[in-house]
């Protein structure tokens, strides 16, 4: 138990960090197709593949989003049970970290698969005016590498916690 409980305090703030990294990036993205959304409902009026093309894009943000905050939520009240010793709902710390490992390693890697399907060989736009946008995509693609990441922070999580 000694052993899983100082390997959770060295993955945890681990895990937070780069959780907090794939929410800045996720919010970086959305942000910044935002500002080609307006142009984007034009062209969808006159054909449904950039419709298409508009829904996919809110979807896959959106999950990104929600990935990101739940693993960043998670990660806080990881720490924070983890240094106080007990979970809120007065089970065992360890159960409830075991728990929060799979819920989260599961999330991050079927978003990131997800997301992927779609933006995975994404052509970026070499026109003046669509730097924004190509930022868009680098910040997606940095989302899905660090997704995987954080998915393997909470798996870890997950195997030091597993004798319960």
């Amino acid at each position: 138990m000694a052993f899983a409980s100082t390997l959770s305090t060295l993955v945890l703030p681990l895990t937070a960090f780069s959780s907090t990294y794939i929410l800045y990036n996720s919010v970086t993205a959305s942000r910044l197709l935002q500002k080609y959304e307006s142009v984007t409902k034009k062209a969808a009026k006159v054909t449904s593949k950039a419709d298409d093309e508009l829904w996919k894009t809110r979807y896959t943000q959106g999950a990104g989003l929600v990935a990101s905050l739940s693993t960043t939520i998670s990660s806080g009240l990881a720490l924070y049970w983890s240094t106080s010793g007990k979970s809120e709902h007065g089970g065992d710390l360890q159960r409830s970290l075991f728990l929060m490992g799979c819920a989260n390693a599961g999330l991050c890697l079927w978003v990131r698969r997800y997301m992927a399907g779609f933006w995975v060989g994404r052509a970026r736009v070499p026109l003046p005016g669509s730097t924004e946008y190509n930022d868009a995509v680098r910040a997606t693609e940095r989302l899905l590498v660090w997704l995987r990441i954080v998915a393997m922070g909470w798996a870890s999580v997950m195997a030091v916690n597993w004798d319960w």
